[in-house]
C-alpha cells in the first residue's frame, strides 16, 4: 500500500534537545545531585507521565514541580524556562517536512506538557504541517494506541498509509504494532533517508 502521510515527533526530532545528562546539569549542580538523579526523581514522582497526559493545568504543573523539588513558584518557572530554552528548531528536518506538502499529508505527534501550543507558537508549526497533536491536550500519550489512531485519522489515512518518525524506540514500536511504517530517529540525515525509502517505494514496504 502506498504511503500518503508522514507523522513526526517533536522533541529530539523536529526540535533539537540536549541529552538528559546535559539538560539537567545546571539544576543538578544547584541541588547537589548526581548526573541523571533529577530526571529520575521527576520520573519516579510521576511528573512526566502526568504532564504528558495533561493531568494538571499549566499553573498546576508549576505547583507540582515546586512540591517535588521544593521550589517556590518563581524557581519552578525558571526551571521550566531553562528546559525550553535549550530546544532549537532542527532546520533540516523542518525543510524536509515542508518539501513533502503536497502530495503527502503531514503531522506532528508529540508527548508534550500543558501549555505546549502557546510555548511553541513562535515556530508556527501549524503552517509547517497539516495538524499538530499534543498529548497534554488529548489526555493520552505515546505509546498508547489511541493517540496514534488520532493522528492518522485526522490526516484521513489508514495506519498502513502512514510513516511515523520518533527518537524513542518504545514509541516507534507502538506505531508498528498498529500497522504503521515507523523509523527510529538517530540523526537527521539517517531519518530523512529512511523515511524517503518508504515514500519512494510504491508498495510502502
Amino acid at each position: 500500500m502506498s504511503i500518503h502521510a508522514v507523522i513526526v515527533d517533536l522533541g529530539g526530532v523536529l526540535l533539537n534537545v540536549p541529552d538528559t545528562k546535559r539538560r539537567y546539569t545546571k539544576w543538578e549542580t544547584r541541588f547537589q545531585l548526581q548526573p541523571g538523579e533529577l530526571h529520575l526523581i521527576l520520573r519516579q514522582a510521576g511528573f512526566f507521565a502526568d504532564a504528558d497526559a495533561g493531568r494538571f493545568s499549566e499553573q498546576g504543573m508549576v505547583f507540582r514541580l515546586g512540591t517535588i523539588l521544593d521550589l517556590n513558584e518563581e524557581q519552578a518557572l525558571e526551571f521550566l524556562y531553562d528546559l525550553e530554552a535549550q530546544k532549537e528548531l532542527n532546520q533540516d528536518m523542518a525543510a524536509f517536512l515542508r518539501s513533502l506538502r503536497p502530495p503527502y499529508k503531514t503531522a506532528i505527534l508529540s508527548n508534550a506538557w500543558p501549555g505546549a501550543r502557546k510555548q511553541y507558537a513562535r515556530y508556527q508549526f501549524e503552517k509547517l504541517v497539516d495538524t499538530v497533536i499534543y498529548s497534554c491536550e488529548e489526555s493520552i500519550a505515546k505509546p498508547e494506541p489511541a493517540i496514534y489512531h488520532l493522528a492518522y485519522q485526522r490526516l484521513g489515512v489508514t495506519p498502513e498509509e502512514a510513516v511515523f518518525l520518533d527518537d524513542v524506540e518504545d514509541f516507534v514500536e507502538g506505531a508498528r504494532r498498529l500497522g504503521m511504517r515507523a523509523v527510529l530517529f538517530q540523526h537527521t540525515a539517517q531519518a530523512i533517508t529512511d523515511v524517503h525509502a518508504y515514500l519512494d517505494d510504491p508498495l510502502g514496504i
